[in-house]
């Protein structure tokens, strides 16, 4: 690996990290408007939240709703935001290697897919087709912002209550 392949992906690198932080940002906005609470409020208790739970309340959310009730936008950032996650996190957290006899860095191929020098590439890019859809779907979970009561979802009740420091009473037991 040449200087120019070695800063080329130190700078995808950084950008991963950019978009990271724009997809937790949609993640966290797109739950906020769902839950329709006092924005400042809803988000106290969404900040702990790691993003992968995040996108996981919102998949709960919609899970009650009509089809199409919310547009279509928030039920296809799903999915994306899902793969984009898991392929940020295989980098992020991956062990760095450095050769000291050119100066490569390389993440450890722990699954196939990383196996290429390319993953990095790969992993921006679902990022940045994660924050396209973000953005569409966050401006359909504002337009829908008081569609729904989402307390009656026993997920997002639970989440309120842990955040809160309650102590969550499944109802159905």
């Amino acid at each position: 690996m040449d200087e120019v392949e070695i800063q080329e992906r130190l700078t995808c690198l950084g950008e991963i990290v950019v978009a990271s932080v724009r997809l937790e940002f949609f993640a966290r906005q797109i739950l906020a408007n769902l839950i329709k609470g006092h924005m400042e409020e809803t988000m106290r208790v969404i900040a702990p939240l790691n993003v992968r739970t995040v996108i996981d309340r919102v998949s709960d959310i919609l899970g009650v709703w009509e089809p199409g009730s919310i547009g279509d936008a928030v039920g296809e950032w799903v999915p994306l935001a899902r793969r984009a996650v898991t392929m940020r996190n295989r980098v992020v957290h991956g062990t760095f290697s450095v050769d000291p006899t050119s100066s490569a860095f390389w993440v450890p191929p722990r699954a196939p897919e990383m196996q290429s020098p390319r993953y990095v590439f790969h992993t921006r890019d679902a990022l940045d087709e994660a924050n396209r859809a973000g953005q569409a779907a966050f401006g359909a979970a504002s337009e829908h912002r008081t569609s729904l009561d989402p307390m009656q979802i026993p997920e997002v009740r639970e989440t309120y209550w842990r955040a809160l420091g309650l102590t969550f009473e499944n109802e159905s037991e």
